[in-house]
């Protein structure tokens, strides 16, 4: 699942007004406002990355540069032209949300 699947199926899922929102701060402005649009008000709580900042070593702040020019751009996405594969809730069963989405598509014989 994506973000916006992530908030419109734990609505869906659980009837909540508030989570405790658990991920990386560069995640976490685009993941809050994602619940706040399927009404869920969220108080975050940023986890680390696996990755510490360190000046004296490029590479690891190269992957936190990635990280947080993808978040703005993404969010950037999620307002102007917002995702396409979001799927609804209404389209999606409660059994499909207990499934993986990679294991939905397979058959059983797989």
């Amino acid at each position: 699942m994506n973000t916006c699947e992530n908030a419109r199926f734990t609505a869906k899922r659980i009837p909540l007004h508030h989570v405790y929102l658990i991920t990386d701060s560069y995640h976490m402005a685009r993941a809050r406002r994602q619940f706040a649009l399927n009404g869920i008000n969220s108080t975050p709580l940023s986890a680390p990355l696996p990755v510490s900042r360190d000046w004296m070593r490029p590479a690891q702040n190269l992957s936190h540069s990635r990280r947080a020019v993808y978040e703005v751009a993404a969010y950037l996405r999620d307002v102007i032209r917002p995702q396409m594969n979001c799927r609804h809730a209404n389209d999606v069963t409660s059994q499909q949300l207990l499934t993986p989405r990679g294991n939905a598509a397979k058959k059983p014989d797989e």
